[in-house]
């Protein structure tokens, strides 16, 4: 019995070593999507986040004292420059004027007798029929009613222009505010403020642009890839309003400040907008106060490739994107973000056109691994309202964002 046993324990030792040992199968392929990267031709915006505000903007003071006598204009409508808003009590300018003009005419016939007493006597100054003295006294009355006349001219042209700022006028085309003041109410000259006008087109509209940005563009500038409005450049910019999609106001950039704002660490910037009427309306688009996004360019439209963002991952601190080579093996490839544009990252380094990049099915992918690949097409994205920002300095923001923008001064 024991021997059988032990027969049958080296038969079995025996044929365990004589069975080889072999690496370990691989497993199934992980079925991924993948998709070449999108090739477009992009314009990279910066976001900000502004204020829109009156060009002009003037509180309508009458130039003389006098009782209110007649509101001429409605009130939270448009104006044009020069038109009559309110009208003073010109009964005392009246009559001012009036005296002026009597006491010119007093000043007018004395001077005709000055004149005519002058050339009375200077025959007589010439054959010393009369002395120096007394022919020196008919020049001078002569010329100081010259003199006279010539101040009570310039009287009545002071009352006529009091008699005319009777008529309180518009000094610009916008729209008005609510009077202040009503018939029967004392304007006191330069001080009442009987309403206040503000233009209506061109509009502002105010920006703050954070340091990190404005680094960027002075860069950009540097390297000549974008113009600078110091030198002139009408830089476009785009605003929308609450509600509205994509950017329909166009404008250009005409303003910068020379500083930073210390307690913002913000650059004021400004840009300009037409802002007609809406058709079958006396309203306009744009008004002071409103709230607006804007975009800049951040330089000229190039040829970029674009990828999803969830493609795009983080490995030992760089960035890189899982891609499938000929053999259906993931390989990892470092890349270099640029900003994100309508949704898409644009990848400015590390990819090539004909990468097949996975863009789906990524919890499990690691380099080496096999794949089962199914290929899609990335969409081209379309306009949305969003807009993009710049890729910040290295270190500073993940990429694709900016730093978001302070809040606005004037």
């Amino acid at each position: 019995m024991w021997k059988w046993v032990a027969r049958s324990c080296g038969i079995l030792v025996a044929a365990g070593c004589s069975q080889k040992s072999g690496p370990p199968p691989e497993p199934p392929a992980l079925t991924v999507i993948v998709a070449h990267p999108l090739t477009d031709r992009v314009t990279v915006y910066t976001d900000l986040t502004g204020t829109v505000d009156q060009k002009d903007i003037v509180d309508v003071r009458p130039r003389v004292s006098g009782y209110v006598q007649e509101v001429k204009f409605d009130e939270g409508k448009e104006v044009e420059k020069d038109q009559i808003l309110f009208v003073i009590d010109p009964v005392i300018y009246q009559a001012q004027l009036q005296q002026a003009e009597g006491q010119a005419k007093v000043y007018e016939a004395q001077l005709r007798k000055a004149e005519a007493d002058l050339a009375r006597n200077e025959p007589l100054a010439k054959e010393k029929a009369i002395s120096k003295a007394e022919f020196d006294s008919f020049i001078a009355a002569r010329d100081q009613a010259s003199a006279q006349l010539l101040g009570a001219r310039g009287n009545i042209d002071q009352a006529k222009r009091n008699l005319e700022w009777t008529k309180v006028r518009s000094p610009l085309a916008g729209r008005a505010g609510r009077a202040y003041l009503t018939p029967g109410n004392l304007a006191v000259a330069d001080q009442s403020v009987l309403t206040t006008v503000v233009s209506v087109e061109p509009m502002y509209a105010y920006f703050d642009v954070d340091e990190a940005t404005v680094r960027i563009y002075q860069k950009l500038i540097a390297e000549k890839k974008t113009e600078s409005v110091q030198t002139g450049a009408k830089v476009p910019v785009e605003i929308q309003l609450k509600g509205e999609d994509g950017y329909p106001h166009q404008g250009y950039l005409e303003f910068v400040d020379n500083r930073l704002n210390p307690s913002t660490g913000s650059l004021t910037i400004r840009g300009v907008f037409q802002n007609p009427k809406i058709p079958g309306t006396e309203s306009r688009p744009l008004s002071a106060g409103f709230y607006c996004r804007g975009r800049i360019p951040l330089g000229q439209p190039r040829e970029a490739l674009l990828v999803p963002p969830s493609a795009v991952t983080s490995d030992q601190g760089r960035k890189v994107v899982y891609a499938v080579g000929a053999d259906n093996r993931v390989v990892a490839k470092p890349v270099e973000p640029g900003p994100l544009f309508r949704g898409l990252q644009i990848i400015e380094k590390g990819l090539t056109a004909d990468d097949r990049v996975v863009i789906r099915g990524m919890a499990r992918v690691q380099p080496g691994v096999p794949v089962d690949p199914k290929e899609e097409a990335i969409p081209k994205p379309k306009e949305s309202p969003g807009g993009q920002k710049p890729a910040p300095p290295s270190g500073t923001q993940t990429a694709g964002q900016a730093p978001p923008p302070a809040g606005n001064n004037k």
